[in-house]
């Protein structure tokens, strides 16, 4: 599988994107780990941050996190990962 960088994750030909990467996290991290760095990056990336919101990365960020956080839609992310 072929991948270009976008604001700084790695994302497919096919537009899969590593939410793993995205959100800076080994596919093995718990749930409590998943929850505490979701919390960091949409406080740093959250639109309302004047130094360092960023709308589009904090959707993927809120994206990533519905389907890491839900055990059922993580492993059937993980089986296309």
């Amino acid at each position: 599988m072929r991948h270009k960088k976008g604001k700084g994750f790695l994302m497919s030909d096919n537009g899969f994107i590593d939410y793993y990467e995205l959100m800076q996290l080994s596919p093995s991290a718990d749930a409590d780990t998943i929850e505490r760095i979701f919390r960091h990056l949409a406080m740093k990336f959250h639109p309302d941050n004047m130094e360092s919101g960023d709308a589009e990365r904090f959707r993927l960020i809120v994206d990533a996190h519905r389907v890491l956080s839900d055990p059922e839609k993580r492993a059937g992310y993980d089986v296309k990962y």
